[in-house]
């Protein structure tokens, strides 16, 4: 080590390599006759030609020890829904495979079925390196079953999001939103996948997106398409109201001319969604009433008054409320104009009754939608 090099802590090595993201497999062998399994995420492709695989495992890893006694290893990469798979795995369990579906391949190591493909590899050597072995194997089998691999990032599973995620994302919000009832709607994930011919992880993952745009709710792990009452409506505006007017009377005496022109920048966006045309318009518009409500909030410079306003849930409540009769109803700028004015004259009292004006209520939104959609 020379002068200018440093050590560095291990736990702070393993803090910054927890941000790159891997796949996740389970690398398995034999003791005996006995199958052996561990869940691993650092696997590196070493050669295409001739194809040789690295597999890091911890020098304490009974499987490990297995597999550099037989000499041989398999690589299973996970599909998508096989978290709980790399959970066991990743565990002491005493018997990995109970209950579990497998096969052999050619060197007689274990083939798990919740798979995207698997190389079965002959060891070439294994090398020490600290806490861990570094097993490299040449790959004489491979087998490929294809669909998404579960993947593992900062410390945790996690899913890749394509662009078929993105379509399945956009045919599952818009099955949720011809949905409007009062009552709760429960989702059925499967009969979902079957319809859309994607896999269940995909649409679980489409759930909980949705779940965080206030499209959906999770309880006790069943997904339910939230009914909007005039309660439930009632509730989330008045709570917008109240931090609206908290940060009205924060900012009002110090909001600056950039702020305001801000503010109208963002309100032209909500001009041009109610003016467009098409099935994205009022996607669109809820999106830009959003930002203005957001941005506003945001005045005040308090993170946690953000997050508090992000919870109410808005945009969840208006994609499910507003319809092209409450659209062609909505005044320019969602009504937010006279705030905006007000604010630009320093004008609390203004700002004020403009807030409230500016609140949608039950009454507002039933009146508009009911029997004219």
């Amino acid at each position: 080590m020379n002068e200018t090099t440093t050590a560095v802590a291990s736990d702070e090595f393993v803090t910054a390599m927890n941000h790159f993201a891997s796949g996740v497999a389970v690398v398995t062998s034999r003791r005996g006759q006995w199958p052996v399994g561990a869940t691993v995420a650092a696997i590196a492709p070493i050669s295409s030609d001739p194809p040789v695989v690295m597999v890091s495992m911890s020098v304490a890893s009974s499987t490990a020890a297995a597999i550099i006694d037989k000499g041989a290893f398999t690589v299973n990469v996970l599909d998508e829904d096989a978290a709980m798979l790399a959970g066991v795995f990743a565990s002491r369990a005493p018997d990995k495979f109970a209950g579990l579906e497998w096969d052999e391949d050619g060197l007689g190591n274990p083939v798990l079925h919740q798979r995207v493909a698997s190389i079965s590899c002959m060891v070439l050597d294994a090398v020490s390196s600290g806490s861990h072995w570094e097993l490299r194997g040449q790959a004489v089998d491979v087998d490929i079953r294809g669909g998404n691999p579960l993947a593992y990032y900062r410390g945790a599973f996690a899913h890749l999001h394509t662009d078929a995620d993105r379509a399945v994302l956009d045919a599952v919000c818009a099955y949720v939103l011809a949905v409007r009832t009062d009552k709760d709607h429960r989702l059925d994930p499967d009969l979902l996948a079957s319809e859309l011919s994607v896999s269940r992880g995909a649409i679980l993952r489409a759930l909980s997106r949705l779940k965080s745009d206030a499209l959906v709710e999770r309880v006790d792990g069943a997904y339910y398409i939230a009914g909007v009452s005039d309660e439930v409506v009632d509730a989330a505006y008045a709570a917008k109201l109240i931090l609206e007017i908290g940060v009205a009377s924060h900012v009002v005496d110090r909001i600056t001319d950039d702020d305001v022109l801000s503010l109208r920048a963002r309100l032209s966006s909500v001009h041009a969604a109610a003016s467009a045309e098409g099935e994205e318009s009022l996607e669109k518009l809820v999106a830009a009433l959003d930002g203005v409500g957001e941005f506003f909030v945001g005045l005040a410079g308090s993170e946690p008054l953000v997050r508090a306003y992000r919870s109410l849930g808005l945009p969840g409540i208006d994609r499910r409320t507003i319809t092209r009769t409450m659209l062609a109803n909505i005044p320019p700028g969602g009504g937010f104009e006279a705030v905006v004015d007000a604010l630009e004259r320093r004008d609390l009292p203004a700002v004020l009754e403009a807030l409230r004006s500016e609140r949608r209520t039950p009454a507002f939104v039933r009146n508009l939608t009911r029997g004219q959609d």
